[in-house]
């Protein structure tokens, strides 16, 4: 079996920093997600009658 070393390369505050700011990132992240989905759900579009009376005959609105 072959011997192994284990070497911490960050101390443990470190560590902990990194985790937060991860937290943080990942926080505003899913901020942004949030925001995109209400901004692509609010956008509205004008549509021709010709197109709406297509959408209805396929029940789609």
């Amino acid at each position: 079996m072959p011997e192994t070393v284990q070497v911490g390369l960050f101390g443990a505050d470190r560590i902990e920093a990194f985790r937060s700011e991860l937290r943080r990132i990942s926080r505003r992240r899913q901020t942004l997600k949030d925001e995109l989905m209400e901004l692509n759900a609010a956008t509205r579009i004008s549509l021709d009658l010709t197109t709406v009376a297509t959408l209805r005959a396929e029940e789609l609105i």
